[in-house]
């Protein structure tokens, strides 16, 4: 009797340590410099995360403003945020940050544009 309570104990200890190896909390994605998909430069437009959610997101190479601020991540869903009115969001890929939209400010970057970590600095 003893023998069939300890198996059946393990077997239930197993099955709650096992499941809880199959969750996967959120994924941040790594700090750098994500630079534009397919872009004949590296630095026509890119996003830059630093340590402690800052961030700076160079939205085309042709402009003076370079958003800056905190970012967040919730899900799957890259958010940076300079200020109430001005909200850049993403969707976290892997090493690919796909650019959703970008709220009540005028897009300059198109929704759907893939920023690939980079691996030169």
């Amino acid at each position: 009797m003893k023998k069939i309570a300890m198996l059946i104990l393990l077997v239930l200890l197993v099955t709650s340590v096992s499941a809880c190896t199959v969750y996967t909390p959120n994924r941040l994605p790594d700090l750098g410099k994500y630079t534009m998909k397919d872009a004949d430069d590296p630095e026509y437009a890119w996003v830059l995360l630093k340590e402690d959610n800052k961030f700076e997101f160079n939205r085309h190479i042709a402009t003076s403003y370079r958003p800056s601020g905190s970012y967040s991540v919730e899900d799957d869903k890259l958010t940076l945020m300079v200020s109430e009115e001005e909200v850049y969001i993403f969707l976290i890929k892997g090493n690919r940050l796909i650019f959703e939209s970008s709220g009540s400010v005028g897009a300059i970057v198109e929704v759907g544009t893939i920023f690939e970590l980079s691996t030169g600095k």
